[in-house]
């Protein structure tokens, strides 16, 4: 019999890891991640956004451990220095985080927090 835990485990596991969509990074998509439409954010600014938002929560709060942003140097391997994620943020910095954000150090930071996780 599945616990709460173990279900939520079971559809975390199933959504990141068998039922995931896989990355494209080949030069055509690049600028596609870092376009930002009016009123929108970019997608590279929404796949950081979610990572950085569960990187502090499960780490900090649940785990009671530094980030793996600053723990294993995500933050400088993707060029990122805002040191939140994302609430609050200024458009300004939303779509300089777009231009700047290494997207194959993204992906990798994406995947360390979906693997902590």
């Amino acid at each position: 019999m599945l616990d709460v835990r173990d279900y939520y485990l079971a559809l975390y596991y199933h959504a990141h890891f068998e039922g995931k969509a896989e990355w494209t990074l080949d030069e055509a998509m690049v600028p596609h991640y870092r376009t930002v439409l009016p009123g929108h954010n970019s997608v590279a600014w929404f796949l950081w956004h979610n990572a950085r938002g569960e990187d502090w929560a499960i780490q900090t709060i649940l785990q009671g451990q530094e980030q793996l942003l600053t723990r294993e140097g995500w933050g400088e391997r993707m060029g990122v220095t805002y040191p939140g994620f994302g609430g609050g943020m200024t458009r300004e910095e939303m779509i300089a985080l777009s231009e700047q954000i290494d997207l194959d150090a993204l992906r990798g930071y994406s995947t360390a927090v979906a693997e902590a996780t």
